[in-house]
């Protein structure tokens, strides 16, 4: 068992160190106060783009798969950031020359040491060689290949034992903050484990604003899926495709189309729930979703909407979208004008609504549900089915909130048959609209089907007397 020394006796044992002792540093959390690896990656432009990628990346979690899950976690997400962001490492590197953050009473005995100095980091060599040349030039780096090597935190000590020698480990002192270096303490002749004070830990790009991350931190992971994949896409999908000259390309278009409106809702419901944390006596906005407070900035929210856009209209074929103009060139460009103009319209609207009384909310609230919805049918081909099927679904959307801010009613969100009235309204209304041709027919299938799968839980709850 390795003792866990404190600050002023390790200084003091490592003065007095002997000048054909090698003196072995880790540098994260003990030769600089913060992660080499965090920080490199924060380094990464455009920061937005850069953020969604690694949480895309964390959603899917590839690294549960290997022998160390989190020394691959690391290895995985540096990997990314060098292979489509390379320029991070030119940023890095200029950001190395001026960096704040040493134990200065460490690096000064670091620099005082005749003997040899080596910085062993389970860093990678990329992020590592730079930030310690700057200021121990001499100093050997010994750190882990982002193109090679084996990911496993632990092989630290094989590492060092491989690059110094059996007999120079042994003699050496280790100065470190793990306890997963215990075998390379283990093996040296002056261990030093200790925590230095005012270290820090800061998560790589904490600011860059990630589409739908918001809601996620609002609400959970999983309410946010279930309202927004489980519920709205599914059905956009099966309105905008069917009959479509080209299903898989629309399917995409919608996805995308989707996307852009969440990204105006998020921007939306950020500025309404801190507002409302202002102005409420009792607040009641989560603290989770008060740390995310600047995470919603208007200029990337505007970046990605744009994208996001172009790419829906892009990809669709041109004969699917709703446009008077008879060019490719000039139907495309007609799409993307109406989606921005319907999306900006959005955004207008929830100016409006988030400064209104709550009691008078609910006369806006159909009009931004009309444009969550009403962008499939401006920019994609959907036939009078599927026009009813989003008709449908924007009561469904709206019937509620109009009870829950009704001054009759109490100040909670009501729960009700709603899948069901769903159901029932868009019956009633494709009822009127008969007869159907066959690609209407096939829709008002496939949107019955799915809006009864939705309603089953409706259907076998029971009576409320």
């Amino acid at each position: 068992m390795i003792p866990v020394s404190t600050p002023q006796d390790a200084l003091s044992r490592l003065a007095a160190l002997s000048p054909d002792q090698t003196l072995i540093i880790d540098l994260d959390h003990t030769l600089h106060m913060s992660s080499s690896t965090e920080q490199f990656i924060d380094m990464a432009r455009p920061a937005s783009l850069a953020a969604t990628a690694l949480a895309a990346m964390g959603a899917l979690k590839p690294w549960r798969f290997s022998s160390d899950p989190a020394a691959s976690r690391d290895h995985m997400r540096v990997l990314l950031v060098v292979i489509f962001f390379p320029w991070t490492i030119l940023r890095w590197r200029r950001r190395a020359a001026r960096d704040q953050g040493w134990n200065t009473e460490l690096l000064e005995i670091a620099g005082r040491h005749e003997g040899p100095v080596v910085v062993a980091s389970n860093g990678f060599k990329v992020a590592v060689t730079p930030r310690v040349r700057q200021v121990l030039p001499d100093a050997r780096v010994i750190a882990r290949s982002v193109f090679g090597g084996s990911p496993r935190a632990g092989d630290k000590c094989r590492r060092v034992v491989a690059a110094l020698g059996d007999e120079v480990v042994a003699k050496s002192a280790v100065v470190t903050d793990s306890e997963d270096d215990i075998d390379l303490l283990q093996a040296c002749s002056t261990p030093l484990l200790l925590q230095w004070p005012d270290t820090f830990w800061r998560r790589a790009l904490a600011d860059a604003y990630i589409p739908l991350q918001y809601s996620a931190a609002k609400h959970t992971k999983r309410s946010v899926l279930w309202a927004v994949f489980l519920d709205d896409l599914p059905l956009a999908i099966l309105v905008t495709t069917i009959g479509s000259e080209s299903p898989l390309r629309s399917v995409v278009a919608t996805v995308m189309l989707l996307l852009a409106s969440r990204c105006v809702y998020d921007s939306g419901y950020n500025e309404n729930d801190h507002l409302n944390h202002r102005a409420e006596p009792d607040p009641t906005l989560q603290r989770k979703a008060l740390d995310y407070k600047n995470s919603v900035p208007p200029v990337p929210v505007m970046v990605w909407v744009i994208g996001m856009v172009t790419t829906a209209v892009m990809v669709a074929s041109p004969d699917d979208l709703v446009a008077p103009c008879t060019g490719v060139a000039s139907r495309r460009f007609f799409a993307i004008s109406v989606a921005m103009a319907i999306l900006l319209s959005l955004r207008i609207a929830f100016f409006v609504f988030n400064r209104l009384a709550p009691r008078h909310r609910s006369w806006i609230h159909p009009f931004l549900q009309l444009c969550r919805y009403g962008i499939y049918a401006s920019v994609l081909s959907v036939n009078l089915v599927g026009i009813l099927a989003l008709v449908a679904q924007l009561i469904h959307r709206t019937v509620p909130y109009a009870i829950y801010r009704s001054r009759r009613t109490p100040d909670r969100y009501p729960t009700g048959r709603w899948a069901l009235l769903r159901l029932a309204v868009f019956a009633v209304l494709a009822a009127a609209a008969i007869p159907f041709s066959s690609p209407e027919l096939a829709t008002f299938t496939a949107v019955v089907i799915w809006f009864a799968l939705r309603a089953r839980g409706d259907v076998r709850r029971p009576s409320v007397r």
